[in-house]
């Protein structure tokens, strides 16, 4: 999908050059604020240079409660997603981050109710809480190998969660992780030395842990 782009200023979401077009907002530095008419948009792909200008992150809630978002994907380049940049993005369903991205903000998804199918960094080190915390749609998640920490309540309120891939060297399952998921089973590996308070509380369908 193409897209408007321009300079954005403080006021870019009650001020579009063009009032029924969706406008992708960014600054000067390259990061990018959000859109214009953002209740108008259904697909997001962001290139990896708009504007003659490098983008190079998704600023801290900077698509918050675009509801009707259905697609994002994210080109190689762009090195950091926000805080609570796509959180309450109810109707999003897929969401593919590319490897250049090394940094992802807590609640990054949380509350994408409809989310199915998260392609995450391949070499990202670590996730932070909460990043698809009640993500009600998710049924199964493969974490990169590279990833050596996960954040409290990081796949909490999951309800059709049932198959995650867990990296080799993760050290903990931090608090809440996996609480009201629907995880059937899971292995962890050898790496593991802690597991956090209520990581799989009311995880009714689990039945097996392999370790």
């Amino acid at each position: 999908m193409n897209h408007l782009f321009r300079i954005g200023f403080p006021s870019y979401r009650k001020d579009s050059i063009f009032r029924d077009k969706v406008e992708i907002v960014i600054d000067r530095k390259g990061s990018v604020l959000g859109a214009t008419n953002s209740e108008r948009l259904t697909a997001l792909s962001l290139p990896s240079s708009a504007e003659e200008l490098s983008l190079v992150d998704v600023a801290p809630s900077a698509f918050e409660n675009c509801r009707e978002l259905v697609n994002l994907e994210i080109a190689e380049g762009i090195e950091e997603i926000g805080e609570n940049a796509f959180k309450g993005c109810t109707s999003l369903i897929s969401a593919t981050l590319p490897s250049s991205v090394y940094k992802i903000g807590s609640g990054a998804f949380e509350n994408c109710r409809s989310l199915r199918l998260a392609e995450l960094p391949s070499g990202i080190d670590s996730l932070p809480p909460r990043l698809f915390y009640s993500c009600q749609r998710l049924s199964s998640l493969v974490i990169p190998s590279s990833v050596r920490s996960i954040g409290a309540m990081a796949f909490a309120s999951t309800h059709s969660l049932r198959s995650v891939v867990l990296p080799p060297f993760l050290e903990e399952i931090s608090d809440g992780l996996f609480m009201d998921s629907a995880l059937e089973a899971i292995e962890l590996p050898s790496s593991i030395r802690r597991i956090g308070g209520a990581a799989f509380s009311r995880a009714r369908e689990l039945r097996t842990i392999y370790y």
